[in-house]
């Protein structure tokens, strides 16, 4: 499944890289920039778009947002929020499924996505901030990480610069041991040391297929960064930048939350189960910032047919069913009609009919 993988990148990779080109030089992305790096297939768009909301709530652009789509399907409305969106047949298939549970396929495909989408940000001189789909924003943290990149801190008796920002994920078991870093949110200064790291991550998969996930690869790469005089992390405090362990592990700090006594930078809804779990508790914290009209997946899809069954097998078995019967969804349908206007026009036409805030939501 390696070759699956990076043998289809490869064959593809001066077009991928043009693409690309094409993409950041459209939106004045340019060496030195920072930018949002983001991977989501059609099973996860509605998480992709209530982030999109939750940025839209605290007045927050997307403008250097770019997301690496699964299927060219969900490229209409990616870009409807501001954000650039990418897709290549080179990228190597994937589910349009959302993964069912935690580590399986359709889980490990997209941890191809997220190896390579950095690879080809970092390798441009471009500071990316990678972050998973499941996340809402309160403040954009890009300020906070070019203040603390400013300090220095004595380390072995140099003066050195922080490379990278990695979240706490909150675990303290060996799986995470030194670092504890969580792969779904993390920053990164373009060096030749972080390009190599990203490289290193995207030649490994082999490893990510067999352990299911990127997170053991990272922290491995990281050991090895040590005695290679690799990326100078930072682990980010839970407080700023809090995630899932908070929400099941600290309810003083929740209640702090809502009731507006503290001020993070975001919200990363992990240490779930699977996608469901994942919905219920955003929805419980109330940081679901989708209307009615747009928080069913099938309003926002393709082919709506997608979204009604249980597991991936039972959607395999009805694909000849679905080519008859399924139907594009009408969120779907408005960014389609509404394709020419300018990323203006489209976000506040989108916003107006997606975009809500719970009673009291942060």
């Amino acid at each position: 499944r390696v070759r699956d993988k990076l043998m289809p990148f490869l064959e593809n990779f001066d077009d991928i890289q043009n693409t690309l080109t094409d993409k950041l030089d459209e939106n004045d992305i340019t060496e030195g920039s920072d930018l949002v790096v983001m991977v989501v297939n059609e099973g996860e768009i509605d998480l992709f778009l209530n982030f999109a909301c939750s940025c839209r709530q605290h007045d927050i652009s997307l403008n250097n947002v770019i997301v690496f789509a699964g299927s060219s399907e969900i490229i209409p409305l990616i870009e409807s929020t501001g954000a650039m969106g990418l897709y290549h047949e080179g990228y190597a298939s994937v589910s349009r499924k959302p993964s069912f549970d935690y580590l399986d396929r359709v889980f490990v495909d997209m941890m191809w996505y997220k190896a390579f989408s950095v690879y080809l940000i970092l390798r441009r001189r471009i500071n990316i901030l990678f972050q998973d789909a499941d996340m809402v924003w309160f403040k954009d943290p890009m300020a906070y990480f070019h203040a603390y990149a400013k300090t220095r801190k004595n380390l072995g008796g140099g003066r050195v610069e922080i490379e990278a920002f990695f979240s706490d994920d909150g675990q303290r078991s060996m799986r995470y041991t030194p670092f504890f870093a969580n792969s779904g949110f993390y920053y990164m200064k373009a060096t030749e040391r972080t390009e190599y790291f990203a490289w290193s991550i995207m030649a490994a998969f082999d490893s990510v297929q067999v352990l299911g996930s990127h997170q053991n690869v990272i922290t491995t790469k990281l050991v090895d960064g040590l005695a290679l005089s690799h990326p100078h992390i930072k682990l980010l405090s839970l407080f700023e930048f809090p995630n899932g362990i908070m929400y099941h592990h600290d309810l003083a700090y929740m209640k702090r939350l809502a009731d507006k006594e503290v001020e993070p930078y975001h919200f990363h809804m992990c240490w779930t189960q699977g996608k469901p779990d994942k919905l219920k508790y955003l929805n419980k914290v109330k940081m679901w910032y989708l209307t009615d009209t747009c928080s069913p997946l099938e309003a926002l899809i393709m082919d709506s047919k997608l979204a009604e069954f249980e597991t991936e097998g039972e959607w395999r078995r009805s694909k000849k069913r679905r080519r008859h019967h399924s139907k594009p969804g009408p969120v779907y349908t408005y960014t389609l009609r509404h394709k020419s206007r300018s990323k203006e026009e489209r976000w506040n036409g989108l916003g107006d009919m997606c975009c809500t805030s719970m009673d009291g939501a942060p």
